[in-house]
């Protein structure tokens, strides 16, 4: 009887071992067959359907607990015409940062010196600063849907007929120049208990002010049979490495031990997904976490 027990259970363990492979075998047979496009279209159809989100500015009448618990990732469908859910740190809008900065300013002696604003600035992902004849006048980063994004992708257009090379360094300049320099650490999971347990700990951090500027999951798509849940923690600037690394640093801190990878929005903006034709790597670090040495960062970018 022992005997067969011990055969059932490792025949349960052989068949698990299998279906793991064939799904780690099937999630790469599908990567490498899909073409940025597609990855493009899909991207943009999730951003263009509902999202439900969480503004700690704003004065809901839903507790953030009771959002957290009526919006679980694993519960919450794509075919319910849900793309994302994605909670705001209080720092998360320009209106919040350039009150926070102004409160401080306002606190603090007039002699303040330039380099101390600029030290307040960058704690509260305020990206620019003058002083006039009027005061100080801080400016905020732009936000993902303004129109400087309109203004990226005519010039990404001109680019491309112009023949020059195209890789990380021009596109660095493009965001740059057109103040698109968001960005996110990418954290993918099975749905069920670890998605939604990882979810849970990073938008309490998030609304916390804890981490980044959002953090947001994408909805259980049940029509996909290896579906992953993606969770995106956002940054203001991914041309600032140690912010990128600060921000790696604090997601680590909530619990996330897997494998994360990081990309620029300005990426998701010109449709740089894997499989692209220019041949670009479709993230720019990657980070894994190894027990008792801690995070290992690798740049991925040329």
């Amino acid at each position: 009887m022992a005997l067969k027990q011990e055969d059932d259970i490792q025949g349960h363990r052989t068949s698990r071992e299998v279906h793991g492979a064939t799904t780690i075998a099937y999630r790469k047979y599908r990567r490498e067959g899909k073409k940025a496009e597609e990855y493009a279209a899909e991207s943009k159809a999730d951003a263009m359907a509902e999202w439900i989100i969480f503004d700690p500015n704003k004065h809901d009448s839903v507790s953030f607990e009771d959002f957290l618990e009526t919006n679980v990732p694993s519960q919450i469908y794509r075919q319910t015409g849900v793309g994302y859910i994605c909670v705001k740190s209080p720092y998360g809008s320009e209106d919040a940062r350039l009150r926070e900065v102004l409160k401080l300013l306002q606190q603090s002696d007039r002699s303040i010196r330039y380099r101390n604003i600029s030290h307040l600035a960058m704690a509260h992902n305020v990206i620019s600063y003058m002083q006039t004849g009027f005061g100080w006048l801080l400016k905020p980063p732009p936000s993902d849907d303004t129109i400087y994004v309109k203004g990226l992708q005519e010039e990404w257009e001109l680019l491309q007929q112009s023949g020059r090379p195209i890789n990380y360094h021009t596109i660095y300049d493009l965001a740059k120049a057109h103040h698109v320099t968001c960005g996110s650490w990418l954290i993918h999971l099975d749905p069920g208990f670890k998605a939604d347990h990882a979810w849970h700990a990073i938008a309490t951090a998030t609304v916390n002010a804890q981490l980044g500027t959002r953090a947001q999951i994408t909805a259980f798509n049940s029509a996909i049979d290896d579906y992953q849940h993606v969770i995106s923690v956002f940054n203001a600037d991914f041309t600032d490495k140690q912010q990128v690394y600060d921000l790696e640093n604090k997601i680590r801190a909530v619990g996330i031990k897997c494998e994360m990878k990081y990309k620029p929005y300005v990426y998701t903006q010109l449709g740089i997904y894997r499989n692209n034709k220019w041949g670009l790597r479709p993230t720019i670090y990657r980070s894994n976490y190894v027990l008792h040495q801690g995070s290992i960062i690798q740049a991925l970018y040329d």
